[in-house]
């Protein structure tokens, strides 16, 4: 009997690792991804990857993006994406544009955007945007703009901001924003701005950052920014910016996701690819993509999202 449960338990922990992509330098075929290129979607099977199709072509229209930005997905499973040239959200049931919808226009009022960046996506399927040179943080129910909340005015103090270009939302609910201008990552409780805490200065040394973009947190709550200018990944514990540790990532790496096993992929500007690393020493590292507009190449690619 005990042989039996062993063999069961091994059989089952050796699927486990199949259904998450493997453990250490195991690359996964069984996880999809979508890349934000190029006015378009790539979508790709496994890391490398393969099944490559794309969604979208260049314009204003339905189906159609002016530098697609950021990708985020709510509880039903629908895609929010920005577009940030058109200064719009759009939602769409599925990868191949289903039911889709779009809110914003070029502006500084209600319903209206400026350099858009990030979007986050909340447990209540609120949607938050980095409304980057109206230097505010936009909060609304749904894509029909509904319950429209701004937080935040330009400058460099508390409550303010310089060109924020990401947002993400941590696992107790709390606002990240990445501060680009001021060279900061900022922490906020809610939209009225309590509990507000600041981490950084504008530089190249440790606790600064240049042009900080995309904006994550790990299982743990371990901080990662994309430090573009800086060429690094930066990894911190908290926002006392304790346990500062940096990843020389590669040529502008701007969009940065981290999987269920905590695996970090970073997408490069620069070199138009993207790349996975176990862990911040870059451990098992997988580049993907090069320049072009065929199967498994990239033009200034700027966010990855793992769709399974």
């Amino acid at each position: 009997m005990q042989r039996i449960l062993a063999f069961t338990a091994a059989c089952v922990l050796f699927l486990c690792l199949i259904a998450c992509g493997g453990a250490g330098s195991t690359v996964g075929t069984n996880v999809s991804y979508v890349v934000l290129d190029n006015n378009r979607l790539a979508k790709f099977d496994g890391f490398p990857g393969t099944n490559w199709s794309t969604f979208g072509t260049v314009g204003s229209g339905a189906n159609q993006f002016q530098v697609p930005r950021d990708i985020a997905r709510d509880s039903l499973g629908r895609y929010y994406i920005i577009d940030q040239n058109n200064s719009r959200i759009v939602r769409i049931d599925d990868l191949n544009g289903t039911n889709w919808n779009s809110l914003g226009t070029l502006g500084s009022g209600v319903n209206q955007f400026n350099g858009l960046g990030g979007i986050a996506i909340d447990s209540l399927d609120r949607i938050y945007v980095a409304d980057a040179q109206n230097n505010r943080i936009v909060r609304m129910n749904d894509i029909s703009g509904s319950g429209w909340t701004t937080f935040g005015t330009l400058g460099s103090g508390v409550n303010q901001f310089d060109k924020p270009n990401y947002v993400t939302i941590d696992g107790t609910g709390k606002i990240l924003i990445s501060d680009r201008v001021n060279g900061r990552i900022v922490r906020i409780n809610d939209m009225s701005g309590t509990g507000w805490v600041s981490f950084g200065t504008f530089g190249s040394a440790i606790n600064q950052f240049f042009s900080a973009q995309q904006i994550r947190v790990d299982s743990v709550g371990r901080i990662y920014v994309a430090d573009y200018a800086n060429a690094r990944v930066v990894r911190i514990d908290d926002m006392t910016g304790a346990g500062w540790t940096t990843y020389t990532a590669g040529v502008s790496p701007g969009g940065l996701r981290l999987d269920a096993l905590d695996r970090i992929y970073i997408v490069n500007l620069g070199t138009d690819s993207v790349c996975r690393i176990d862990n911040m020493s870059g451990a098992n590292r997988v580049d993907f993509g090069a320049t072009g507009t065929g199967s498994g190449q990239f033009v200034s690619p700027t966010s990855i999202f793992i769709t399974n």
